[in-house]
């Protein structure tokens, strides 16, 4: 009879328990996310040369408002533009 009563005791703990697990605030879901992970949402554009990706505020303009990844791609594309200075 005793041990009845402490079985009941003891799922009535560990039933509260539980539920105490899912209702209490996860400290995982009210924090923001780290910086890292802010920066990755940044804009990013294509190369106007190759076409690789590369976030906005890393690429060269050009004169004309074009995106590039380098300054070796704008330089690749401005002397296709313009064959007589080389």
């Amino acid at each position: 009879m005793k041990l009845m009563s402490l079985f009941r005791l003891f799922l009535m703990f560990l039933l509260g328990w539980i539920v105490w697990l899912l209702l209490r605030p996860s400290s995982h879901k009210t924090t923001s996310r780290p910086a890292e992970k802010k920066d990755a949402a940044e804009s990013i554009a294509a190369c106007a040369w190759c076409g690789v990706y590369v976030p906005e505020n890393e690429m060269i303009l050009s004169g004309k408002g074009e995106k590039y990844c380098c300054q070796a791609h704008l330089s690749l594309a401005d002397a296709k533009k313009h064959p007589e200075n080389q």
